[in-house]
């Protein structure tokens, strides 16, 4: 099977496409072969915050974090966020987070580590 029908697989497993169309993004952001490639070896993880609700994460091996971010997209306030966050600062970062080891609303491999910030421009894929 090619690389692009195993990402494909497994965002849909994952419930990537459906949690989407929940939180306002057309699901075509996620679902090409340009995606599969930028995406290659992230790990994909859709739950329901108790703040914000649905949240998508895209989170890349950690060994290598530092200069491939961890991406999450989620509503809050009625905007569509999208945060991309490196364990080493950079330019676009304007903040930092830091997850206790017992959160219970990201996902289980980010927490314990200080992350630096940075939140992306709205994106052309909203639904309308």
């Amino acid at each position: 099977m090619s690389s692009y029908l195993d990402y494909q697989q497994s965002i849909i497993e994952e419930g990537v496409l459906e949690a989407a169309k929940r939180i306002g993004l057309h699901p075509t952001i996620f679902d090409s072969e340009v995606m599969s490639q930028h995406y290659a070896g992230h790990q994909w993880v859709v739950f329901e915050n108790s703040v914000v609700g649905t949240v998508i994460n895209a989170i890349p091996p950690l060994n290598q974090t530092a200069t491939i971010p961890w991406e999450e997209w989620f509503v809050m306030d009625g905007e569509l966020r999208h945060h991309i966050l490196f364990t080493e600062k950079n330019e676009s970062s304007t903040m930092t987070w830091q997850g206790p080891m017992d959160d219970e609303d990201h996902p289980k491999p980010v927490l314990g580590k200080l992350w630096h910030v940075h939140n992306a421009e709205p994106t052309p894929y909203l639904l309308p």
